[in-house]
């Protein structure tokens, strides 16, 4: 018998509402269509499953495989474009897709332990770094992915709701935000298809040296932005996380050569971008992410 986290419902249905509890109902009749189609036995459902479903498969051949399925949605659709885009460059193989059904078969990358499990700081930062080099691409032609320009628009909402303020978010925070966002914007020099989501658990290892991405979100912006899901992920189980969080904005910006205090402003910025869509999706604000954006700004208040 299949089994769903309650922890993923509950995700599914923050994000996605009715919508989601259809999907999640489906989600059994769905894999065996799937099996048939695709000519393939899910084998096992991966743990920590977090806004898509995601189990190991194995086609008839014998070869294994990775079974993604979402709630068919434009961040879906976006992740496939991206994949496909990427051509295995630095990220797993897209080896099937329907962006109208919800699916990805994707290779199975062993032996899969994630950039978490490195203990080592300074070679882990290396090693994202590295990682954030093979996927940076120029703009694609054509495309239908969204800009930082259109995410960072989201942020209007929050005022609206708030009835011109800032709820539980910090209003000086917040105004720092609404004035960063748009300068930054302004001033991108050289614009790129970007991750979008590129932190630890984002990137797993395919043997002993070579890394891979995984779940692109696929967005049209600058190298600097790139690097904050990466600084401001994995702190808070580590001693003195705020040193941590400046120890990684010097490395990659000396390693990476990028503007340091673009990564920092683009740092505060988005930890506000994302506690209001958290706060939208949940109805609480992410206590860790409102300290990073605290941090940010005292970094950038260091460099004056």
């Amino acid at each position: 018998m299949l089994c769903i986290p309650s922890s993923f419902k509950t995700t599914i249905l923050d994000v996605h509402e009715e919508r989601g509890q259809q999907w999640i109902e489906n989600i059994p009749s769905t894999i065996q269509k799937l099996e048939e189609k695709l000519s393939l036995q899910v084998i096992q459902t991966f743990p920590n499953l977090s806004y898509n479903y995601v189990s190991l498969a194995r086609k008839k051949n014998g070869q294994e495989v990775v079974l993604k399925l979402g709630v068919p949605c434009e961040d879906l659709n976006n992740e496939i474009e991206a994949l496909r885009y990427f051509q295995g460059d630095g990220t797993v193989t897209l080896l099937d897709s329907d962006s109208d059904y919800g699916y990805l078969l994707l290779e199975y990358i062993k032996p899969g332990k994630s950039l978490a499990h490195m203990e080592n700081e300074e070679k882990a930062t290396t090693i994202i770094g590295q990682t954030m080099k093979k996927l940076w691409k120029p703009v694609p032609t054509q495309y239908t992915f969204p800009s930082i320009e259109k995410w960072a628009n989201g942020l209007q909402g929050l005022r609206v709701h708030f009835n011109g303020g800032t709820g539980p978010l910090p209003k000086d925070l917040v105004e720092k935000a609404e004035d960063f966002f748009p300068q930054l914007i302004k001033t991108i020099s050289k614009p790129l298809l970007l991750h979008g989501d590129l932190h630890h658990d984002n990137v797993l290892c395919m043997g002993e040296q070579q890394w891979l991405a995984i779940d692109p979100k696929g967005v049209i912006g600058e190298a600097e932005y790139e690097t904050i899901a990466y600084l401001r992920n994995h702190l808070f189980n580590k001693t003195n996380p705020k040193q941590i969080l400046a120890n990684r904005v010097q490395q990659l910006a000396e390693e990476l050569q990028l503007d340091k205090e673009r990564i920092i402003a683009w740092g505060l910025s988005h930890c506000i971008l994302s506690s209001w869509w958290y706060f939208e999706s949940h109805g609480r604000v992410p206590k860790e992410t409102m300290a990073c954006a605290r941090w940010f700004d005292e970094l950038r208040g260091s460099l004056k």
